[in-house]
Protein backbone atom coordinates (compact mmCIF):
# COMPACT_ATOMS: atom_id res chain seq x y z
CA UNK A 1 0.00 0.00 0.00
CA UNK A 2 1.71 3.56 -0.78
CA UNK A 3 2.11 5.48 1.81
CA UNK A 4 0.27 9.04 2.22
CA UNK A 5 2.98 10.94 0.54
CA UNK A 6 2.18 9.22 -2.11
CA UNK A 7 -1.50 10.06 -2.64
CA UNK A 8 -0.33 13.52 -1.94
CA UNK A 9 1.44 14.54 -4.91
CA UNK A 10 0.00 15.84 -7.62
CA UNK A 11 -1.83 13.42 -10.14
CA UNK A 12 0.32 14.31 -12.76
CA UNK A 13 3.63 13.29 -10.71
CA UNK A 14 1.67 10.61 -9.09
CA UNK A 15 0.82 8.91 -13.19
CA UNK A 16 4.47 9.62 -13.92
CA UNK A 17 5.65 6.77 -11.39
CA UNK A 18 3.16 4.60 -12.78
CA UNK A 19 3.58 4.68 -16.25
CA UNK A 20 7.51 4.19 -15.10
CA UNK A 21 6.98 1.33 -13.10
CA UNK A 22 4.34 -0.24 -16.61
CA UNK A 23 6.81 0.48 -18.36
CA UNK A 24 9.28 -1.39 -16.35
CA UNK A 25 7.38 -4.57 -15.29
CA UNK A 26 6.06 -4.90 -18.67
CA UNK A 27 9.50 -5.70 -20.02
CA UNK A 28 10.97 -7.64 -17.27
CA UNK A 29 9.53 -9.90 -14.54
CA UNK A 30 9.57 -8.67 -11.14
CA UNK A 31 13.26 -10.68 -10.10
CA UNK A 32 14.86 -8.89 -13.31
CA UNK A 33 12.85 -5.44 -12.90
CA UNK A 34 15.19 -2.87 -11.49
CA UNK A 35 14.30 0.40 -9.32
CA UNK A 36 16.99 2.29 -10.27
CA UNK A 37 15.34 2.23 -13.54
CA UNK A 38 12.37 2.56 -12.43
CA UNK A 39 13.79 6.17 -10.78
CA UNK A 40 15.37 7.49 -13.45
CA UNK A 41 12.33 7.10 -15.52
CA UNK A 42 9.94 8.76 -13.44
CA UNK A 43 12.32 11.58 -12.87
CA UNK A 44 12.51 11.11 -8.94
CA UNK A 45 14.98 11.03 -6.20
CA UNK A 46 15.88 7.49 -5.46
CA UNK A 47 14.84 9.15 -1.55
CA UNK A 48 11.59 9.98 -2.64
CA UNK A 49 10.29 6.83 -3.66
CA UNK A 50 10.87 5.36 -0.32
CA UNK A 51 8.81 8.24 1.21
CA UNK A 52 6.04 6.31 -1.56
CA UNK A 53 6.78 2.83 -1.25
CA UNK A 54 7.89 0.67 1.04
CA UNK A 55 9.82 -1.17 -2.07
CA UNK A 56 9.75 -2.52 -4.92
CA UNK A 57 7.22 -5.01 -3.99
CA UNK A 58 4.72 -2.52 -2.65
CA UNK A 59 5.14 -1.04 -5.83
CA UNK A 60 4.33 -4.35 -7.98
CA UNK A 61 1.25 -5.18 -5.34
CA UNK A 62 -0.11 -0.90 -6.09
CA UNK A 63 0.19 -1.75 -9.42
CA UNK A 64 -1.90 -4.56 -9.92
CA UNK A 65 -4.43 -2.73 -7.77
CA UNK A 66 -4.79 -0.49 -10.15
CA UNK A 67 -4.84 -2.66 -13.14
CA UNK A 68 -7.84 -4.02 -10.84
CA UNK A 69 -9.70 -0.74 -10.68
CA UNK A 70 -9.17 -0.45 -14.27
CA UNK A 71 -11.14 -3.42 -14.96
CA UNK A 72 -14.00 -3.28 -12.39
CA UNK A 73 -14.86 0.20 -13.63
CA UNK A 74 -14.50 -0.94 -17.32
CA UNK A 75 -16.47 -4.46 -15.81
CA UNK A 76 -19.48 -1.70 -14.53
CA UNK A 77 -22.23 -2.48 -13.36
CA UNK A 78 -22.47 -6.14 -15.07
CA UNK A 79 -20.68 -7.37 -12.04
CA UNK A 80 -24.12 -6.56 -9.58
CA UNK A 81 -26.02 -8.74 -11.84
CA UNK A 82 -28.87 -6.34 -12.81
CA UNK A 83 -30.91 -8.49 -15.51
CA UNK A 84 -30.55 -11.51 -12.43
CA UNK A 85 -28.89 -14.30 -14.99
CA UNK A 86 -28.44 -17.82 -13.94
CA UNK A 87 -24.35 -17.89 -12.86
CA UNK A 88 -23.26 -19.31 -15.70
CA UNK A 89 -24.36 -16.62 -17.88
CA UNK A 90 -23.17 -14.05 -15.74
CA UNK A 91 -19.81 -15.86 -15.47
CA UNK A 92 -19.78 -16.34 -19.52
CA UNK A 93 -20.79 -12.23 -19.52
CA UNK A 94 -17.57 -10.92 -17.57
CA UNK A 95 -15.46 -13.62 -18.95
CA UNK A 96 -15.70 -12.10 -22.27
CA UNK A 97 -15.71 -8.37 -21.25
CA UNK A 98 -12.95 -9.24 -19.00
CA UNK A 99 -10.81 -11.06 -21.81
CA UNK A 100 -12.16 -7.62 -24.15
CA UNK A 101 -10.17 -5.36 -21.31
CA UNK A 102 -7.19 -6.78 -21.43
CA UNK A 103 -7.00 -6.97 -25.14
CA UNK A 104 -7.68 -3.43 -25.22
CA UNK A 105 -4.57 -3.09 -22.62
CA UNK A 106 -1.89 -4.70 -24.04
CA UNK A 107 0.51 -2.89 -21.42
CA UNK A 108 -1.86 -5.04 -18.80
CA UNK A 109 -1.04 -8.37 -21.00
CA UNK A 110 2.65 -8.11 -20.74
CA UNK A 111 2.51 -7.38 -17.08
CA UNK A 112 0.28 -10.01 -16.92
CA UNK A 113 2.47 -12.29 -18.72
CA UNK A 114 5.79 -11.72 -16.44
CA UNK A 115 3.85 -12.58 -13.78
CA UNK A 116 2.77 -15.65 -14.75
CA UNK A 117 6.44 -16.51 -15.93
CA UNK A 118 6.74 -16.68 -12.13
CA UNK A 119 3.95 -18.95 -11.54
CA UNK A 120 4.78 -21.01 -8.37
CA UNK A 121 6.85 -17.92 -6.34
CA UNK A 122 6.29 -16.43 -3.12
CA UNK A 123 5.26 -12.86 -5.45
CA UNK A 124 2.95 -14.97 -7.49
CA UNK A 125 1.21 -16.27 -4.92
CA UNK A 126 0.79 -12.98 -2.82
CA UNK A 127 -0.24 -10.95 -5.99
CA UNK A 128 -2.54 -13.46 -7.38
CA UNK A 129 -3.78 -15.18 -3.90
CA UNK A 130 -5.46 -11.83 -2.36
CA UNK A 131 -7.35 -11.60 -6.01
CA UNK A 132 -8.35 -15.01 -6.26
CA UNK A 133 -9.82 -14.88 -2.72
CA UNK A 134 -12.11 -12.02 -3.63
CA UNK A 135 -13.14 -14.36 -7.12
CA UNK A 136 -14.09 -17.15 -4.70
CA UNK A 137 -16.17 -15.12 -2.55
CA UNK A 138 -17.99 -13.44 -5.92
CA UNK A 139 -18.83 -16.64 -7.81
CA UNK A 140 -19.98 -18.58 -4.59
CA UNK A 141 -22.81 -16.00 -3.86
CA UNK A 142 -24.17 -16.26 -7.38
CA UNK A 143 -24.03 -20.24 -7.08
CA UNK A 144 -25.39 -20.14 -3.88
CA UNK A 145 -28.34 -18.11 -5.35
CA UNK A 146 -28.53 -20.39 -8.56
CA UNK A 147 -28.92 -23.02 -5.55
CA UNK A 148 -31.90 -21.04 -4.12
CA UNK A 149 -33.42 -20.58 -7.44
CA UNK A 150 -32.50 -24.62 -8.74
CA UNK A 151 -30.43 -23.57 -11.03
CA UNK A 152 -27.36 -25.49 -9.66
CA UNK A 153 -27.96 -28.61 -7.19
CA UNK A 154 -28.19 -28.31 -3.99
CA UNK A 155 -25.33 -31.31 -3.17
CA UNK A 156 -22.86 -29.24 -5.45
CA UNK A 157 -19.85 -27.99 -3.09
CA UNK A 158 -20.50 -23.95 -4.11
CA UNK A 159 -16.45 -23.47 -3.06
CA UNK A 160 -15.10 -26.19 -5.33
CA UNK A 161 -17.22 -25.45 -7.79
CA UNK A 162 -15.70 -21.59 -7.53
CA UNK A 163 -12.38 -23.24 -7.07
CA UNK A 164 -13.12 -25.49 -10.42
CA UNK A 165 -13.33 -21.98 -12.63
CA UNK A 166 -10.59 -19.89 -11.14
CA UNK A 167 -8.32 -22.58 -11.72
CA UNK A 168 -9.64 -23.18 -15.22
CA UNK A 169 -9.77 -19.43 -16.16
CA UNK A 170 -6.22 -19.10 -14.65
CA UNK A 171 -4.87 -22.36 -16.71
CA UNK A 172 -6.34 -20.81 -20.11
CA UNK A 173 -4.77 -17.61 -19.39
CA UNK A 174 -1.06 -18.93 -18.43
CA UNK A 175 -1.67 -20.91 -21.42
CA UNK A 176 -2.47 -18.07 -23.96
CA UNK A 177 0.13 -15.89 -22.09
CA UNK A 178 3.25 -17.46 -22.12
CA UNK A 179 3.04 -18.31 -25.71
CA UNK A 180 2.25 -14.86 -27.25
CA UNK A 181 2.53 -11.21 -25.79
CA UNK A 182 -1.38 -10.62 -27.78
CA UNK A 183 -4.72 -12.80 -26.93
CA UNK A 184 -6.31 -14.86 -29.11
CA UNK A 185 -9.61 -13.65 -28.45
CA UNK A 186 -11.39 -16.80 -30.20
CA UNK A 187 -9.55 -19.22 -29.05
CA UNK A 188 -9.80 -18.01 -25.62
CA UNK A 189 -13.27 -18.43 -26.42
CA UNK A 190 -13.72 -21.24 -27.58
CA UNK A 191 -11.78 -23.01 -24.72
CA UNK A 192 -14.15 -21.22 -22.06
CA UNK A 193 -16.89 -22.36 -24.11
CA UNK A 194 -15.99 -26.11 -24.03
CA UNK A 195 -15.67 -26.00 -20.39
CA UNK A 196 -18.91 -24.18 -19.52
CA UNK A 197 -20.40 -27.07 -21.63
CA UNK A 198 -18.38 -29.75 -19.70
CA UNK A 199 -19.56 -28.12 -16.51
CA UNK A 200 -23.35 -27.92 -17.54
CA UNK A 201 -24.07 -31.26 -19.63
CA UNK A 202 -21.47 -33.41 -17.71
CA UNK A 203 -19.37 -36.51 -19.46
CA UNK A 204 -21.89 -39.02 -19.67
Amino acid sequence: MPKDTFFNLDPDKQQRVIDAAIREFESHTYEEAKLSRIIKDADIARGSFYQYFEDKLDLYRHLFDRIAQDKLAYLGNDLNNPDEISFIELFRRLYKRGVLFANEHPEYIRITRNLMLNRGTTVFKEILGENYDLGRQYYKQYIEIDKQHGRIREDVDSDILADFILDTTTTIAFNELTHDDSLDLDKMFNRMEQMLNILQKGIQ
